[in-house]
């Protein structure tokens, strides 16, 4: 009996043995196959990865060497919602430095000017209305109908956000324009040359920021000489702007100008 228990355990121990051997080999061949289709799915994988950024490197490429009106079209022209720039211009061998806020169409820009104080004008968009003041005194201009447009024309102020627009609103043959860096930001530079009646011809360079949607930099050439030099020094955007600074301090007393009667009196001066 027990010679019989002894072999039913042996047959028994061996059959369990060929079993898991069994087992083991049909795991093994059901796994080589799944083994073998992960590494393709791998190697397609690298090779989809490998494509894109094939393509990705062709964009850039194709991006970077675009220039002209090809690039400006790029450009989508969108400012922040609020912007804050401090400034340098020098002109006339005099150098000024001045803050500008903007937010929405309204202005403040806050120009000083050694030994003579500090000059504000306001653009305020609602009202339709420019004040210029100097701080610290109570009488200040209040020029009624404006036109920032028509203000910069007759050089009540300078709004350097406007002059992209001003200057690729038609893009002339001879104007250039490429991807450069200004101070580690990115830019696109423009250049243009236009003939004026008065000043002859002039040279105007811009250093536009793709970042910011503004000019960094901007100047105007006379005969191969500077004549303006405008420079973005500081810049914040996307800040909160208490609205009272798009209007003059309480208290102030106003002369009143309508602003189409100082562009006729710019025209007969002309």
């Amino acid at each position: 009996m027990k010679k019989n228990l002894f072999v039913i355990v042996l047959a028994l121990l061996m059959a369990v043995a060929l079993m898991a051997c069994s087992a083991e080999e049909a795991v093994e061949t059901a796994q080589e196959p799944k083994e073998e289709s992960a590494q393709v799915e791998e190697v397609v994988e690298e090779a989809e990865e490998e494509i894109e950024e094939a393509e990705e490197d062709k964009e850039e490429a194709l991006e970077d060497s675009t220039e002209g009106a090809d690039l400006l079209s790029q450009l989508s022209g969108q400012m922040p919602k609020s912007l804050k720039m401090k400034m340098t211009t020098e002109s006339f061998g005099m150098v000024t430095s001045s803050i500008s806020y903007y937010e929405g169409d309204n202005t403040r820009t806050e120009i000083m000017i050694e030994g003579l104080g500090t000059s504000v004008i306001i653009y305020n968009a609602d009202e339709e209305i420019i004040y210029s003041y100097v701080e610290g005194e109570e009488l200040a201009t209040r020029i009624m109908g404006a036109d920032i447009d028509s203000a910069e024309e007759i050089g009540l102020t300078v709004d350097i956000t406007s002059k992209y627009t001003e200057l690729t609103e038609e893009i002339p043959d001879n104007m250039i324009a490429r991807k450069e860096e200004l101070d580690g930001e990115e830019v696109v530079y423009i250049e243009v040359t236009e003939v004026d009646d008065e000043m002859g011809e002039m040279l105007i360079k811009m250093w536009y920021s793709t970042k910011y949607n503004t000019p960094l930099k901007y100047e105007v050439l006379v005969d191969g000489q500077s004549f303006m030099l405008l420079t973005v020094t500081e810049l914040e955007t996307d800040m909160d702007i208490d609205s009272s600074i798009f209007m003059p301090p309480m208290g102030m007393e106003f002369i009143d100008v309508d602003l189409d009667s100082m562009l006729e009196m710019t025209e007969l001066g002309d």
